[in-house]
């Protein structure tokens, strides 16, 4: 469970500062001088969009893995006390029940938040190569001076 909550705190954490760098992205672009900077953001932000994608799909994982360990002490708990006493062995099957749900439920959001900052990237880039294009395009048009 504690593996869980540090995973799930660290992948928020990245969305929070992604959420937050894209936002100021979408505003800097407009500015040419601010592309090449942004530029340089956009590799860092695809670094922590996979490292959210990595920690989307490792949560389910380590519910499942809580939930092998729950049925593990309740099979244990069987063997030594039979099952004339299911208060014994609720234990386990809570703890296995519980570890499922919360690699469930945090990595649900994840994955759904994943999409949402891909979403803004792809974005930003389509921007940038836009602008890029209408300058380069400008800059061709654009009549040169003869020189005397």
């Amino acid at each position: 469970m504690i593996l869980i909550a540090a995973a799930s705190f660290t992948a928020w954490a990245l969305v929070a500062i992604m959420w937050l760098t894209t936002r100021t992205m979408l505003a800097d672009i407009r500015q040419q001088s601010a592309i090449p900077r942004v530029n340089a953001e956009l590799e860092k932000l695809h670094i922590s969009l996979s490292t959210i994608k990595t920690i989307t799909t490792i949560l389910p994982l380590l519910g499942l893995l809580g939930t092998v360990f729950g049925m593990l002490e309740t099979f244990a708990t069987i063997q030594h006390h039979g099952t004339g006493r299911p208060e014994l062995f609720a234990c386990g099957i809570r703890q296995a029940l519980l570890t499922t749900q919360a690699g469930l439920c945090t990595a649900l959001p994840l994955l759904f938040s994943h999409h949402i900052l891909r979403s803004r990237l792809r974005t930003i880039t389509s921007r940038i190569q836009l602008i890029m294009h209408v300058t380069k395009s400008s800059d061709k048009s654009s009549p040169k001076p003869e020189s005397q």
